[in-house]
């Protein structure tokens, strides 16, 4: 906790637990009283899409689109949020700069374009 009421999570990289380790984290965070989270994504330039989707359940109402793929050789598919994540509600920030790149992006923009949290710092690598 920075104070009474905001929480600090500092995210390097999305791995195949990452998304328990946030789960884990925002309980006892909660549990502290948080009302407030900044979540720090600087210098976070790797990882897997799963991670990245899987955290930003934790944050974005059920079934709300987090990100969608489409290629030139096959359909669109959509990744929706798909269950009550631990956070949903409180202010929240994210904290990116130029190194914050690939997962870390698609994390970031799942949170901005529906809305959920204020971005702050330099522009993303991509």
């Amino acid at each position: 906790m920075q104070n009474k009421t905001t929480g600090y999570i500092k995210l390097t990289h999305f791995g195949e637990t990452t998304t328990a380790e946030m789960q884990t984290a925002l309980a006892a965070l909660n549990k502290m009283g948080m009302q407030k989270l900044i979540l720090d994504l600087l210098d976070n330039s790797d990882g897997l899409m799963n991670g990245a989707l899987g955290v930003a359940d934790e944050f974005i109402g059920d079934n709300k689109l987090l990100v969608f793929t489409k290629g030139h050789y096959f359909e669109r598919t959509d990744y929706k949020a798909s269950h009550t994540g631990l956070f949903e509600q409180g202010e929240m920030v994210v904290l990116i700069n130029e190194y914050t790149a690939s997962s870390g992006e698609i994390h970031t923009g799942a949170l901005q374009d529906n809305k959920r949290a204020t971005i702050v710092g330099k522009r993303s690598y991509g």
